[in-house]
């Protein structure tokens, strides 16, 4: 439900634009001069390694918006949010799925791209 109710607005309001792609949402999240981090996972511990900088996907599983992923989704880092959520809603609709019994794997939220992006040692 993140994804579809949730995330777009939070998408336009980190860019400050209308319909930015994953690209610009890399820079303004974690690759930028001044990062914004997603709800302070910069500042959270990484169930993994136990370092700070944790993924979307811990901070979303702390608040109980994540779970096992059910299905994949492949992806690219030019696609606009908007592309995503409306390709996301209408397969959703067209599945007739259950919203809370669908958890989704893709990279940009459950890679962490502290580790990735920044190569934090």
């Amino acid at each position: 439900a993140y994804l579809l109710e949730d995330f777009g607005p939070y998408a336009i309001e980190v860019a400050k634009m209308a319909d930015p792609t994953f690209r610009i949402l890399k820079e303004e999240l974690w690759t930028g001069p001044m990062p914004k981090h997603f709800l302070s996972s910069d500042t959270r511990l990484c169930p993994r390694d136990c370092r700070p900088g944790c993924s979307i996907v811990d901070v979303l599983q702390e608040v109980g918006a994540a779970g096992r992923a059910t299905h994949f989704l492949s992806w690219t880092w030019d696609y606009t949010t908007s592309t995503m959520i409306t390709g996301l809603d209408r397969w959703v609709k067209k599945r007739q799925t259950q919203m809370e019994r669908l958890f989704i794997w893709i990279c940009f939220f459950v890679n962490n791209q502290y580790r990735i992006l920044l190569a934090v040692e």
